[in-house]
């Protein structure tokens, strides 16, 4: 019987671990809007990343979450009250993901994204991907960071 409640408890344990391990260096991220509530309101795409006078690197974000503009594709879906609080980025190696977070409409805030700043990160070709609340990595296209 001891041997049971073990086992169980063993498999508690990896239930409960596991998926932080496979999130390692994301605790603590914030994970925005799902990867369905983006492709409903018309996508989400990126510019071509560019390195500020200051040496960082801006990568540029195009989405509206109003669902009245066709970013990537036609939207389903239509919002009135949900704004861009932040776009927030996160490089990984050669990979930078992105999360678009909402909140509920007020002042000074607009339904678009500008963009992010990823900070100074090394030049050379990075894989971006969407990665909100469903935390699944989902690839919106590929950035080349410029040299200083």
């Amino acid at each position: 019987m001891k041997i049971h409640h073990t086992f169980i408890s063993i498999a508690v344990l990896a239930c409960l671990c596991l998926p932080a391990a496979a999130n390692a260096g994301l605790l603590g991220w914030s994970h925005g809007q799902s990867w369905d509530f983006m492709e409903s309101v018309g996508g989400i795409a990126i510019g071509d990343a560019q390195r500020t006078p200051k040496g960082t690197v801006f990568l540029p974000v195009k989405c509206d979450i109003s669902g009245l503009t066709n970013v990537t594709k036609k939207p389903r879906l239509t919002n009135s009250a949900l704004v861009v609080d932040t776009v927030s980025a996160k490089v990984l190696e050669r990979e930078i993901l992105i999360s678009v977070n909402t909140g509920l409409a007020k002042s000074k805030l607009k339904s678009t994204c500008d963009g992010v700043d990823l900070g100074d990160v090394p030049a050379g070709r990075y894989d971006v991907f969407y990665f909100g609340s469903d935390r699944v990595k989902h690839l919106i296209g590929t950035a080349i960071v410029p040299q200083k």
